[in-house]
């Protein structure tokens, strides 16, 4: 009997030992700190106009043109995994491809790109500013469900240009301001059916092959717009206040209208220009647009000052010597700009319409 009770005294005492081993483990293991949640701060600018006129800049071809930038930075004191990030525009672009960053660092920053590629019909049918919606999502290890936000944008009608997207608190220096300046080479169609008829006919089918010819080209087109009383219309100041979007005709509308704005004429002479093989440049200066040749042979970039065609007698040397009193004193104050046409080309600014 003395044996059994001991059995049982000891039974019970390891049952004890046992059950009390076990609450202190569930007590400590209910005593370890859940997983951090994510802390993570997403901070999305996105364009407030995007220009119709040269939708193609925004898909992703050009690392400095972008629908949307995104800084996603963690704030927390653990590493963030496997965060993705996407964007759709509703009605325009269902989904862009989705970015994923598989670790994020402490304090670290990583900055992400909305290029999104829009349908070409779609574009052509927007004819005056529209509203829009940026859809953005993200998600990444911990969270409990994934993140929506939203950006409100407009889309301008095809005429419109705006000169910068940067934010104004970013502007610095003037061409800050005229960050989109690029853009206007968009405007420039030499491939117009109707700027190349007329382009071919004012200058008689003449080569440009060397200076002389170039300058010969110039001249007639510049003659016969003076002659034909193109007018030049000035704007009013409210186009070139900071943020506002200006009005810019296709070069076929200049000739419709028989006249336009210093950006108009500018950019109908370097269409025309273009169309029978002369290099051309656009320039932004305060208030005021104007266009350049470039020599074959020389190479020498000439200015010329293409709303003098507004006067019946004027002549193609005063809108030189014109032009280039304007470029000293603007060049001379870091407040001028100049657009290779050419070159903007190639970077996407393409005539579109």
């Amino acid at each position: 009997m003395r044996n059994v009770r001991t059995l049982v005294v000891l039974t019970v005492s390891a049952l004890v030992f046992v059950g009390a081993l076990v609450g202190l483990v569930a007590t400590v293991a209910s005593s370890e700190p859940a997983p951090a949640q994510p802390q993570v701060s997403v901070d999305v600018h996105a364009v407030p106009e995007v220009m119709t006129a040269v939708y193609k800049v925004y898909g992703g071809d050009y690392s400095d043109r972008w629908l949307a930038r995104t800084a996603i930075t963690n704030t927390g004191s653990t590493p963030i995994r496997d965060f993705r990030i996407e964007y759709k525009v509703p009605g325009y672009v269902e989904t862009t491809s989705a970015e994923e960053y598989p670790l994020i660092l402490p304090g670290q920053t990583v900055r992400d790109y909305c290029y999104p590629i829009f349908d070409p019909d779609q574009m052509a049918g927007i004819d005056s500013e529209t509203s829009a919606e940026l859809v953005v999502t993200y998600e990444c290890d911990g969270m409990d469900r994934p993140v929506t936000t939203t950006e409100r944008f407009d889309f301008l009608g095809h005429n419109e240009w705006v000169r910068t997207t940067i934010p104004e608190e970013e502007r610095l220096v003037f061409h800050d301001w005229h960050d989109n300046d690029t853009f206007l080479a968009a405007f420039v169609t030499p491939k117009d059916p109707e700027v190349q008829a007329w382009a071919k006919q004012l200058t008689g089918g003449l080569f440009t092959v060397n200076d002389d010819e170039a300058i010969e080209a110039l001249g007639r087109i510049y003659y016969a717009l003076r002659d034909a009383s193109f007018k030049y219309v000035t704007e009013p100041d409210s186009f070139w206040t900071e943020d506002a979007a200006q009005h810019v005709q296709f070069p076929r509308e200049t000739i419709a209208h028989r006249g336009g704005n210093c950006v108009d004429l500018s950019v109908l002479f370097a269409s025309m220009l273009e169309a029978v093989g002369v290099k051309t440049y656009l320039t932004i200066s305060p208030g005021h647009c104007q266009l350049c040749i470039e020599l074959p042979e020389k190479g020498t970039i000439i200015p010329v000052e293409a709303t003098l065609v507004d006067d019946p007698d004027s002549t193609l040397q005063q809108s030189f010597d014109s032009a280039w009193d304007w470029y000293q004193e603007y060049s001379a104050q870091s407040l001028f700009t100049f657009i290779d046409v050419q070159d903007a080309w190639q970077r996407g600014m393409v005539p579109t319409w």
